[in-house]
């Protein structure tokens, strides 16, 4: 899985973190999958009002987690597709 995530408490207070594992013993065992599922928890601990992704649009393990998860995805310009989860 190799993302970007970023929570936001509006469209000029964002924080954000970005992993990859493409090549990592991790992928497949749901690394991605707990890695989003922390930081929407710190979203919601910190009273954020969403967690938005951008992902590459060939990535299907990644959009399967982030639709799992319950993100909108829309795809977008250049290959990327663009979810929020509103919290």
């Amino acid at each position: 899985m190799t993302g970007t995530g970023v929570v936001a408490r509006s469209a000029r207070s964002r924080a954000g973190v970005t992993w990859g594992s493409a090549r990592l013993p991790a992928v497949e065992r749901g690394l991605g999958t707990e890695l989003s599922r922390r930081l929407i928890e710190i979203a919601r601990i910190e009273k954020l009002d969403r967690v938005t992704v951008e992902i590459l649009g060939n990535n299907d393990p990644t959009l399967d987690v982030c639709q799992r998860l319950g993100f909108r995805l829309q795809h977008g310009e250049e290959g990327f597709v663009h979810g929020t989860l509103a919290l």
